[in-house]
């Protein structure tokens, strides 16, 4: 059984067994300006951008993109975890190991990034994604995953809401963790993503990506990454969808409860939220943007 415990400054919300054993070996790891961190909060298109980046990282000029090289569990190693996910080791074990540039992921808050990255401008990759869209694929994971719902408030999608609203999920305060990376955004450094804008033109998004990395890339590399690592294509990828590790089954039925790659839809909240949650959630939304100094029209 694990549980919720607030770290850090902010007292951002971490469990105890999943995060807490690896959070001192995280401050002290050394980052360097060639590596890259890719910070998202929880179901917010991490393992989509992992896709876009590792096939940017790939790519050669004047040449198409290998498809078959990108690996979503292993080409970005997830420092926040203390599991053994990778031949029995640690991720944090393989980060302090390989050399640089290593490819990086968290769902940590910017303070609570390696002190290196922030010192040395490590290049950071930050994924937002609408909040509603955010609860409603969080509590889809949250509430099927053993280790993840005996820490949370997982009876229902409302439950669950209500929790996130007041904090009690994992890595909130939600809008702390949004304006600790917003407010570095125009650092040379910093580049933000929008999950939504990436869905509206993903070739565009995906060139604009691959400059920020120092991998420019042709109209038609692009073209061939945003159809690689489109949810269809992706979905039916067993090195990219990670169902081989995150699927969850009715232990009787053998029904799929819990896939990790669940719908990758824009404004899918609309067919679950009821107007009353939804309108609940705007009014938090506008309490928590003058709380925090943020304008509102991000989270639309």
């Amino acid at each position: 059984m694990d549980r919720l415990v607030p770290y850090g400054p902010a007292n951002v919300m971490l469990l105890e067994v999943f995060n807490l054993p690896v959070m001192e070996r995280i401050a002290k790891l050394e980052c360097t300006k060639d590596d890259i961190i890719l910070c998202t909060f929880p179901k917010s298109g991490t393992i989509w951008v992992e896709a876009i980046g590792s096939s940017i990282l790939r790519a050669k000029e004047g040449q198409p993109i290998d498809e078959s090289a990108a690996d979503a569990r292993r080409d970005w190693l997830f420092i926040d975890i203390s599991f053994r996910i990778h031949d029995d080791k640690y991720p944090i074990d393989l980060a302090e190991e390989l050399p640089h540039p290593r490819m990086l992921r968290t769902h940590m808050s910017y303070e609570l990034l390696p002190a290196s990255a922030r010192a040395n401008k490590t290049k950071l990759i930050f994924v937002h994604r609408n909040i509603k869209d955010t609860i409603v694929s969080m509590f889809s994971m949250y509430g099927n995953m053993k280790n993840l719902s005996c820490a949370h408030p997982v009876k229902s999608l409302e439950h669950f809401a209500e929790g996130f609203m007041q904090d009690k999920v994992h890595h909130a305060p939600y809008f702390h963790m949004f304006k600790s990376y917003w407010e570095h955004r125009h650092e040379p450094n910093v580049h933000y993503v929008s999950y939504e804008q990436l869905h509206e033109d993903a070739p565009a998004e995906i060139k604009r990506l691959a400059d920020f990395m120092g991998k420019p890339l042709t109209e038609q590399q692009a073209q061939q990454i945003a159809h690689y690592t489109s949810f269809q294509n992706m979905s039916k990828n067993d090195k990219l969808n990670m169902e081989k590790y995150l699927t969850v089954n009715d232990p009787v039925t053998g029904e799929v409860l819990f896939k990790y790659m669940r719908k990758g839809k824009v404004a899918n909240w609309k067919e679950h939220f009821s107007e009353e949650m939804s309108k609940k959630l705007d009014d938090w939304i506008e309490r928590e943007c003058r709380k925090y100094g943020l304008d509102a029209s991000l989270f639309q």
